[in-house]
């Protein structure tokens, strides 16, 4: 084969070396002596571009790695903000007469992601509230699935309710908002205003996704006052309050029919 036909287009292009592609004559050993001069030039010029090549990709490949970062805390922080969970109601009024005919409050999820397993620890104060118990409503977070379900610990002497579930198997975890995750049942015992707060410590309440890491939430409490009895001085004075009323009307009724008679 005569070197002295091959062309351009037989050589390697790329977009460094697109203006730097020898001449045909320089690829034939045959047509043209080496060149050491120009062989230098070309070499130099192709280093200092792949230099920048390689210093260009570096920067491209850190400007990524803290975007990404960036945006896993961006994701992290926003879902830390959105998923809460929450008494339902959050202001409950019973009564009067304690004790009070049983009343249920829920407790609930919104704007949550792979939720896998929940538990819930919700305080109380047991001189105003007790819980009678907990349960999981037929649309709750994990209805339809197959779940490991546990029986609630109620203590209405320091005042909490533990209770939770969880998915079995491979599953992925649940997404969704605004679902109940169960349902507390109590009675007011006292009167007074009662906080329900979630304890979120250690043994407390909890998100997890299939892999056993936490889910970020936000906690929001509830409160629930017991309307007291009226007493029985109250009472007393109410009756007294209306007979009076009663004795002052009759007595100007009698005298103004007098004077119209």
């Amino acid at each position: 084969m005569d070197n002295s036909k091959v062309s351009k287009s037989r050589l390697r292009r790329d977009s460094l070396f697109e203006s730097q592609i020898l001449p045909a004559e320089q690829v034939s050993g045959d047509r043209a002596p080496f060149d050491q001069k120009a062989y230098y030039t070309i070499t130099s010029k192709t280093s200092e571009r792949l230099k920048d090549l390689i210093k260009n990709s570096r920067k491209t490949l850190l400007t990524i790695a803290v975007s990404l970062m960036l945006g896993a805390l961006l994701v992290q922080q926003a879902t830390a903000q959105s998923t809460q969970i929450s008494v339902i109601p959050v202001d409950l009024e019973v009564g009067p007469s304690p004790p009070t005919d049983p009343f249920t409050i829920n407790i609930t999820l919104t704007d949550f992601t792979g939720v896998y397993t929940w538990q819930t620890r919700l305080n109380y104060n047991p001189a105003l509230l007790n819980v009678t118990g907990a349960s999981y409503p037929s649309d709750h977070i994990f209805a339809g699935k197959t779940t490991s379900p546990v029986s609630p610990v109620i203590d209405n002497a320091v005042g909490y309710v533990l209770f939770g579930n969880s998915l079995v198997g491979d599953e992925p975890g649940i997404n969704g908002t605004n679902v109940v995750l169960c349902q507390i049942e109590m009675r007011g015992v006292g009167a007074g205003v009662g906080n329900l707060t979630f304890h979120t410590g250690v043994g407390g309440t909890f998100l997890l996704d299939a892999d056993g890491d936490d889910i970020a939430f936000t906690a929001n409490s509830g409160e629930v006052t017991v309307v007291p009895e009226l007493s029985s001085v109250l009472l007393a004075v109410f009756f007294l309050v209306t007979a009076l009323a009663a004795v002052i009307g009759k007595t100007y009724y009698d005298k103004y029919t007098k004077r119209c008679g």
